[in-house]
Parts: C-alpha cells; structure tokens; sequence
C-alpha cells in the first residue's frame, strides 16, 4: 500500500513537472508573440533613402518575433541596394529595432565604355550613367580596367588588370580621404603599379612610385604642394617615391587630357 502511494506520488511529481515546462513553454511562446515583437523599427545613418525605403528593403515586419530577426539576412537584403549597407541591428527590447546603415558615397570616377563609373571605398560600382547629372569631386581612375573582362555589375567589384591595383586603388583613396586631400586630386593613374601617380586639379603631378608608405608620400605632398603654391608654383612634377622627401621638376606640364582606357564594343550589364 505505501509503495503504491510513493508511485503515485512520483507520477503526480511528474505531472507536475510536466504541467510547468508546458506553461512555461506557452508562456515564452505568447511572450514572443505578443511582448518581444516588432512595435517599432528605427533607421539610422540615411541621408538619401527615405526610412520608409530602408524599412522595406530590410524585410522586418511590423509585429514579428524580435527573436527571429538575423542581422546577417537583413543586412544581405539591404545591400540588394547597391549604395546602402548595414552597419548594425540592435533591439531595445522588448520591441523596438533600430538598423544602422550606411550609404556608399562615390570615391572615383571611371570612364568605360561610354558610361561614367561611380565607384565605392572597396572599388564596387555603384553606379553607372552616360552622363552624370552632378560630377562629384572625386578622381578619375585611369589605366585600371581590363579590356578583356569590360561587363560591369552595379554592386560588384571592378575587373582591373592587375588584383594588386584594386588594393592600390583602396589605400590609395582611404589615405586621400583620410587627409581631406580628394577634392585636390583630377586623376589616378594606376597603370604601373611601380610607377602610380595623381594629377591635382591644378595640374600638377605626383610620382608615387609603388602604394608602400602611401600615409607618408601623401603627407609629403601636402606639405610640399603647399609651399610651392606659396611660391605661385602650381604645376611640374613633384616625386614622392622615396617616401622621405618631395623632388621637384618644373619639366612635365600636365595638359589635363585623361588617357582613355581601352574601348571594346559594350557589354556593361545592370544588375539582375
């Protein structure tokens, strides 16, 4: 008799057990459904898409589990936008989302194949157009494209020539950027990855002679550019390769006549 009172005892532990874990279930269940869900979604960091638009584009719904939500996906949607991506997903729970974002501002000009080039920080396309309603102040990448893979993707990386110039091409304009100096500059020649230079907007030439040592070479031109303006000296050639000094030539005068990259017939694709 008392064994069955202490099996009956056990199952009614059991029960017990069991009735908890079920309504602790149904309440995380209804918790998530009805306290953790979307009640408000928060853009921040967009200047051009409108909040409606970023919302749309991130695929987060009004009223879904804040627990379903993966930053990978919505950031994977929000670059389908080839100017906009994803710099964060928080939640301030329990039911408020906010997305950072970023847009892709325009570092270099590319002229291929007719079209005007936009490119990114990384070298992706952003954008491309037979002419631009405003011309940035960005430089003119030149001696880079490879003629034997002309298609361009909005979103994707350019095909150069050489891997190593798409590198050159990042540091070089991260460097410029970072020292204000990218409003100064007309063209990037990346031809030569032994032999890079820019040209200003003045019209004089800068020999970078490889990307090493491109925060110093830089630094270097600022200064020197500076003082030779001071003088009234605005065009020559000015050879930064040494990474130590700036060497100063009045015999090369910039004429400001970009030399086109090879023209094939067009294939330049939009994006799917």
């Amino acid at each position: 008799m008392q064994r069955r009172t202490g099996q009956g005892a056990r199952h009614a532990g059991r029960r017990g057990v069991l009735a908890v874990l079920v309504t602790a279930v149904l309440g995380i269940f209804l918790l998530g459904n009805t306290v953790f869900v979307v009640r408000s979604l928060r853009i921040e960091g967009n200047r051009f898409y409108t909040t409606e638009q970023v919302a749309a584009l991130s695929g987060i719904r009004d009223g879904q589990n804040v627990f379903t939500i993966r930053q990978d996906e919505v950031a994977k949607r929000v670059s389908g936008a080839s100017n906009l991506a994803l710099d964060s997903l928080s939640v301030v729970y329990p039911s408020t989302v906010i997305l950072r974002v970023r847009e892709r501002e325009p570092r270099a000009i590319i002229h291929w194949l007719g079209s005007q080039l936009l490119l990114d920080e990384t070298g992706s396309l952003l954008h491309s157009s037979a002419v631009l309603d405003e011309w940035p102040q960005v430089p003119v990448v030149t001696g880079v494209m490879d003629e034997n893979n002309p298609t361009v993707m909005d979103g994707q990386l350019i095909s150069p020539r050489h891997p190593d110039q798409l590198r050159a091409l990042r540091v070089i304009l991260e460097e410029l950027r970072l020292q204000g100096y990218t409003p100064r500059v007309a063209e990037l020649n990346l031809a030569d990855l032994d032999n890079l230079y820019l040209v200003t907007q003045e019209g004089m030439i800068v020999e970078f002679g490889n990307m090493q040592n491109m925060e110093v070479k830089i630094g270097i031109v600022r200064g020197v550019l500076t003082a030779l303006a001071a003088q009234g000296v605005v065009t020559g050639t000015v050879d930064v390769s040494s990474g130590l000094y700036g060497d100063y030539r009045k015999e090369k005068v910039y004429t400001k006549e970009f030399v086109p990259d090879p023209t094939v017939a067009p294939r330049a694709t939009p994006a799917p």
